[in-house]
């Protein structure tokens, strides 16, 4: 509440702000934690809280996800997501390229400080000749990656997290391999 001060809101408002931001980033446990107590995660979700408290209509992240577990990360997308359907208007940094992928309608390639290239996920991939397609299962076993020799991939937490030169025919590629193996695609 402290940091809505500074944008003017009253103490009533921002009392409801806060209890929303709080609730939306799974703060309310840790509300009265102090901050150097905080996990890495926790840290991150409450600095996006100082930054959401004034409601700014535009949001700059420099590397949100960066540091954080995997199911962190997804949470994060998600409000992210959440975010950008309420009218919200995300810059972001990322080095993930799953996460430019998922959340981006545009992106910039910037090396040494020059845009290199520009354009949506979708028309960068055709450009770059790579994309990533993440599928979320249940029943993969490891003994099982050798079905997938023909496709780089990595299995983390139930998702299988691919590389691949052409989305559509490896995607169904890869999903006939799965269900042919008895696997359950969420």
């Amino acid at each position: 509440m402290f940091h809505a001060g500074y944008y003017g809101i009253s103490k009533n408002l921002a009392q409801e702000k806060v209890a929303d931001i709080i609730d939306r980033l799974g703060l309310k446990e840790k509300r009265n934690t102090r901050l150097r107590q905080l996990s890495g995660g926790m840290k991150r979700r409450y600095q996006l809280a100082k930054a959401l408290v004034h409601d700014p209509d535009i949001i700059i992240l420099d590397e949100p996800t960066a540091g954080v577990d995997v199911q962190l990360r997804h949470e994060l997308w998600d409000y992210l997501r959440l975010l950008h359907e309420e009218g919200k208007t995300i810059l972001l940094t990322t080095h993930y390229i799953e996460e430019a992928e998922l959340l981006c309608e545009q992106v910039a390639i910037i090396n040494k400080g020059k845009i290199i290239k520009e354009g949506s996920p979708k028309n960068l991939t055709m450009q770059l000749g790579q994309a990533g397609i993440t599928i979320h299962l249940s029943g993969w076993q490891e003994s099982n990656n050798h079905l997938l020799d023909d496709f780089t991939f990595t299995h983390e937490n139930g998702r299988l997290h691919f590389t691949v030169t052409d989305p559509e025919q490896d995607m169904a590629t890869i999903i006939g391999i799965l269900a042919k193996e008895g696997c359950h695609i969420q």
